[in-house]
């Protein structure tokens, strides 16, 4: 091979290789997202409680859950308003009475200006208690839901 076709085949290497780095390291807008957001019971004068996930990415590798008083699916979690849980690992949650339990591997921080007719508990789970929750959907046999 001559060098001018080595300049050649080298050039066309560097630029695929560059194409795939862009396109893999963009946000692309036709990559994986699936958001689902479910409404809590409402009572009389609190403004409702939104329990949204969104998964997203070119295999879905990225999540956040956020409770939320805000019911829009284009949304942006604020730390000062919401519940925000980021990171692949299963949630669930109860709502009993005046509780909603939230079973969670991470605690979000208690945000101030959250306003919920409900007192919102967070039980942090370890690794093993998660995954008996997730196995033989044992979750249901506690009485619990999953945030999908």
């Amino acid at each position: 091979m001559g060098k001018r076709e080595f300049f050649f085949v080298s050039v066309f290497i560097v630029v695929i290789l560059t194409a795939l780095i862009i396109y893999f390291n963009s946000d692309n807008k036709s990559d994986y997202v699936d958001t689902t957001i479910a409404e809590l019971p409402s009572k009389a004068g609190y403004p409702p409680v939104f329990i949204k996930r969104k998964v997203w990415g070119l295999t879905g590798d990225k999540q956040i859950v956020v409770i939320s008083n805000v019911g829009n699916e284009d949304f942006k979690p604020q730390k000062s308003n919401d519940y925000i849980y980021e990171g692949l690992f299963e949630i669930f949650y109860k709502l009993q009475h005046d509780t909603l339990f939230i079973y969670t591997l991470v605690s979000s921080p208690v945000p101030n200006k959250f306003s919920s007719p409900y007192k919102i508990v967070q039980v942090e789970l370890d690794n093993p208690e998660l995954m008996d929750l997730i196995e033989y959907d044992n979750y249901k046999k506690k009485g619990l839901k999953k945030v999908e």
